[in-house]
């Protein structure tokens, strides 16, 4: 029984529900320090806010890419999970 595979479909769309809940917060904190940010950028000018606003682009870039990945990760784990669900209960019936 050493070449088994053991899906776990609660589990598998806890995750995916797990991962759509870490990119809503990660969304909120993103959106709570550009809040925070917001009264100090507003006093910078020249090489201050210039470099700010280079370092922004480069971790809103980087966020971007994170949502990204979570977006599809989540889902592609739920349709994987029924996926398989749906593929154990084909193989079922021909036990039946």
């Amino acid at each position: 029984m050493g070449d088994s595979l053991v899906y776990n479909h609660g589990s598998m769309h806890a995750g995916a529900e797990s991962i759509k809940a870490a990119l809503k917060r990660l969304h909120e904190q993103l959106e709570q320090v550009e809040r925070n940010v917001a009264p100090f950028k507003a006093t910078w000018s020249g090489t201050a806010r210039e470099s700010y606003d280079i370092r922004k682009k480069k971790w809103d870039g980087a966020a971007a890419e994170i949502a990204k990945s979570l977006g599809l990760l989540g889902p592609a784990l739920a349709k994987s999970s029924d996926s398989m669900k749906a593929t154990d209960q084909r193989a079922s019936r021909h036990f039946e």
